[in-house]
């Protein structure tokens, strides 16, 4: 759904629950014959952040109006076009994933952060019927 419907394009997709972005994926996977899903909370993080260990997707530092958030520092007190935010872009190119919308992740939420038994991370995907909180990422709306 757009915000505004069809006459605002360039803004991210939102009110859209977590079965209708999964069946989204599948619908693109079958139209594309690629592998289309959610990523994991992990693969999220290393979109956003890169290798390099910094906190945030321009860098060390949290600056104020750097992206679009809902914290009383942003002229925007909603959703922008995806790209506004030239500074909200990961180090990989991809924009608007400190702030804008949230995303949603293909694994089970879990308090502290993925388990690590025994020093491996172990993400755990969410199934459909599966009732327990999914993990989101990024973004303030």
């Amino acid at each position: 759904m757009l915000p505004d419907g069809p006459t605002q394009p360039d803004h991210p997709v939102t009110l859209v629950d977590w079965a209708s972005a999964v069946a989204f994926c599948r619908w693109e996977a079958a139209r594309t014959g690629l592998g289309w899903r959610l990523p994991d909370e992990l693969e999220w993080e290393k979109a956003a952040r890169g290798v390099d260990g910094r906190p945030f997707v321009w860098g060390d530092q949290p600056e104020a109006g750097w992206a679009n958030v809902l914290s009383g520092t942003s002229d925007t007190p909603r959703p922008s076009p995806v790209g506004a935010w030239p500074t909200d872009v990961s180090p990989y190119g991809v924009f608007g994933l400190a702030g804008n919308t949230r995303d949603w992740c293909g694994n089970v939420w879990e308090a502290g952060g993925p388990p690590c038994p025994g020093g491996a991370l172990q993400i755990v995907p969410a199934a459909a019927d599966d009732e327990r909180f999914r993990a989101v990422r990024g973004g303030a709306w």
